[in-house]
This record gives C-alpha cells, structure tokens and sequence, in this order.
C-alpha cells in the first residue's frame, strides 16, 4: 500500500477515534436504544440503520473537531496545566523570546 493510501486511512481512522470520543457521553443512551429496538422485535435493519448514522456522525463530529481548530484549542488548555510547559513559557519569557 502507499503511503497517502495509508496516511489518509489513518486521517480517517482518527477522525472516528475523536469523534466517538465526543459522543462516548451519549453511547449508554445508544446502547439503551439499539437493544429496545431489538427486544420490541422491530426490524434489525433499524439498528443497522442506527450504527451507520452513528458512525456517520462520529465521522462528521471528529472532522470538524480538526478542521475548525478545537484540536489546537483542547492542547493549549492542557498545556496551561502542565508544568513542564509552564517551566518553558516562563523561561522563555525571561529570554525575551515570546
């Protein structure tokens, strides 16, 4: 496989990762949902239909997650409570560098 074949897989991959990562507070109620629908014998193409949508939507959170910044903002907030860049900053502000 090449590697823009490979990279762009993992571009995906990760943009599913952070996307399921902003929804993992709604997986219960998902859950809850699928396994109603299942137990009230409705159609399991519902809950076929359900798991794309939620992989869709895991897709589309995480995409927008990196393109419109929110990435850049979640690692400078830790990085405000991290003592090593704490350390940096203030060394660096000492430096005159920033």
């Amino acid at each position: 496989m090449e590697f823009n074949i490979k990279y762009r897989l993992m571009l995906w991959k990760t943009y599913v990762d952070r996307g399921r990562g902003l929804t993992s507070y709604f997986n219960e109620i998902f859950l809850i949902l699928g396994v109603w629908q299942i137990a009230t014998y409705k159609s399991p193409l519902w809950v076929l239909v359900m798991i794309l949508g939620y992989g869709i939507l895991t897709f589309i959170g995480g995409w927008g997650y990196f393109n419109f910044g929110w990435e850049i903002l979640e690692k400078e907030v830790a990085n405000q409570y991290n003592f090593f860049q704490k350390e940096v900053r203030e060394a660096l502000k000492i430096k005159n560098v920033v």
